[in-house]
């Protein structure tokens, strides 16, 4: 598992460095993502979104103009981590 995650690191690090990561595709998915997530909050009083580290450290800068804010503990990129963010209203 290490060295699948160190493998994937370099290969987006790679691309991220290429100006290739996150291509097109990913940007929409980031973006329908952060917003799906700012849809749901008001209804829910749980929001709960399971990904990859990955594409958790991407999604943060789409969810900050939706009005989102890291909370708690340092974000970790350790194998089954969690991060929690709340909106800015709540």
């Amino acid at each position: 598992m290490p060295a699948w995650a160190l493998l994937v690191g370099l290969r987006t690090a790679m691309r991220q460095r290429r100006g290739e990561h996150p291509d097109a595709d990913d940007r929409a998915r980031l973006a329908s993502a952060a917003a799906w997530l700012t849809e749901l909050a008001p209804r829910h009083a749980t929001v709960v979104a399971v990904t990859h580290a990955s594409f958790r450290s991407a999604l943060v800068p789409h969810l900050a103009p939706h009005g989102w804010t890291a909370v708690g503990p340092a974000r970790s990129l350790r194998h089954w981590s969690a991060w929690t963010f709340q909106l800015a209203d709540r």
